[in-house]
């Protein structure tokens, strides 16, 4: 992932970007798993990236994104990534038919997304919050903790 501007030198964005790192490769193997026609372990793998996926939007959520909202600091930008998370968990939402094709849509609308935090969203919020925004943000993930 991204660690050419810095900002995975405040903890919360370094914690975030691991969960991705995870993510992705949890994303690998489920590709993997449906490749190797093994629906079993694909569907295992995939159990554990929603887990892993829905415990990181609601971090992001209520942590980094609403201080951000409640800084007024890209605003536009948070709203159109909880619309993408919304977007995920609608697909995850679907009925068991066709996992595969299901699957595979998740992830590359899951792997856009981590692009467009990693890449435009995370590199902003180093100057876009203040030293205060930064303590709230710790504060939260220090409440929920590591997904």
């Amino acid at each position: 992932m991204c660690d050419y501007c810095g900002c995975r030198e405040q903890w919360p964005i370094d914690e975030l970007g691991r969960e991705h790192d995870r993510l992705t490769t949890l994303g690998r193997q489920v590709r993997a798993h449906i490749a190797a026609s093994d629906t079993v372990g694909a569907r295992k793998a995939f159990d554990v990236l929603v887990d892993l996926l829905d415990a990181h939007s609601a971090k992001e959520e209520a942590g980094l994104f609403a201080v951000l909202r409640a800084e007024g600091e890209l605003v536009d930008d948070v709203a159109a990534l909880i619309a993408e998370h919304d977007a995920i968990a609608g697909i995850i939402l679907t009925d068991d038919s066709g996992f595969a094709a299901k699957a595979n849509e998740v992830l590359e609308h899951l792997v856009r997304h981590i692009d467009r935090e990693e890449h435009d969203l995370y590199p902003a919020t180093r100057l876009a919050l203040s030293p205060d925004g930064w303590d709230r943000v710790k504060a939260t993930h220090e409440l929920i903790g590591e997904c």
